[in-house]
């Protein structure tokens, strides 16, 4: 009965899956072909937006837009767009707290030095073929390992909810891994990292002892709920990171906002999308990149500089034989030209 019964589940997970992509292709749109988004300013507890249905009743979250779908969005005629996401952003400010606390700088360095989840694949599947030339064994960590997740994918997945406080069972449902492959690369990642419980357990205690916490950024929060819940203390933990790092993208998107060189299309949390005339295209994202640099003074006479990595294209999705206006890492001088639209999934960001 067990097998039977596995085919069945999997097929109302996909039916779910399906029914979600419906709907984010039926999404009502405007007259002009735009499709919009309302933001709540303190639509969550740590200073990120949230979205939902324009003032209109069309649009909704556009968010939380999966990969497959967003070549369905784009530019306008003459335009291109262009997205700037801030490369390792949580983990840097991890690395951030952890060395102003403790004067721990194990972590930061990682995430400056190299590749932070290629690293992290290295320790977490040590039997692959591992060369030490980081943009080699990059390609080696972005292998599949399940379904259309890359062992690097998975290594920042349980890298990421480690740093979290995230538990064995939870991660290894999350990510489809057995919890004792969890268990065994967490005891490697904390000997590797042990900033990292040494900063849970700090902030256990200002919770316990205050009810408040005042992150990297100046944003100071205080927790009502339980002091010795286990979600209270995951939440509080999370906090800082999401939260600075969402000051820190936000500063940057209002000064590129201010210099009206491009349009602003959307905010997405650790990332923002832009379209600008395709012609002027070496003058504007430098310009750009240049406006989201931003230094936050750490102790010890240390700063924290997020890098922001520049893609570009006609639509919002990634690049592919079957996608050539997709997103494309850009690079100077760009060869290529506007190919024709699908126009049955034409939307138009805004």
């Amino acid at each position: 009965m067990y097998p039977i019964a596995t085919h069945y589940v999997k097929h109302m997970i996909e039916l779910r899956e399906m029914g979600k992509r419906l709907s984010v292709i039926q999404t009502k749109i405007d007259p002009d072909g735009r499709i919009r988004s309302t933001y709540n300013i303190a639509g969550t507890t740590t200073g990120r937006f949230s979205s939902s249905l324009s003032e209109f009743g069309t649009g909704g979250n556009l968010q939380n837009i999966e990969e497959a779908l967003r070549s369905m969005f784009i530019a306008d005629d003459g335009m291109k767009m262009a997205n700037f996401d801030a490369e390792q952003g949580e983990a840097r400010v991890v690395g951030a707290i952890e060395w102003n606390l403790f004067h721990r700088g194990g972590y930061l360095d990682a995430c400056e030095r190299e590749d932070l989840h290629t690293a992290v694949a290295r320790l977490c599947w040590s039997e692959l073929p591992w060369t030490g030339d980081i943009q080699r064994d990059r390609d080696i960590a972005e292998r599949p390992y399940y379904r259309d997740y890359s062992y690097r994918f998975m290594c920042k997945k349980l890298g990421h909810g480690s740093n979290y406080g995230g538990k064995p069972e939870t991660l290894g449902a999350q990510s489809k891994i057995d919890p004792r492959v969890v268990m065994e690369f967490q005891a490697k990642y904390f000997k590797l990292f042990p900033a990292h419980q040494m900063w849970h357990s700090w902030v256990e205690h200002q919770i316990m002892a205050y009810q408040r916490l005042l992150s990297l950024s100046g944003r100071l929060r205080h927790f009502l709920g339980r002091t010795d819940s286990a979600d209270v203390l995951r939440d509080a933990i999370a906090y800082d990171p999401q939260c600075s790092l969402s000051d820190i993208v936000k500063q940057g998107m209002l000064r590129v906002h201010g210099a009206y060189i491009c349009e602003l299309l959307l905010e997405n949390h650790d990332s923002i999308v832009v379209q600008y005339p395709e012609e002027k295209e070496d003058e504007i994202i430098p310009k750009i990149l240049n406006l989201l640099h931003h230094e936050l003074p750490l102790q010890h006479s240390r700063t924290l500089t997020i890098p922001y990595g520049c893609q570009t294209g006609w639509n919002w999705g990634k690049f592919s034989k079957d996608n050539p206006n997709g997103l494309k890492d850009y690079r100077p001088n760009d060869k290529r030209s506007r190919a024709p639209e699908v126009d049955i999934l034409d939307r138009k960001l805004h």
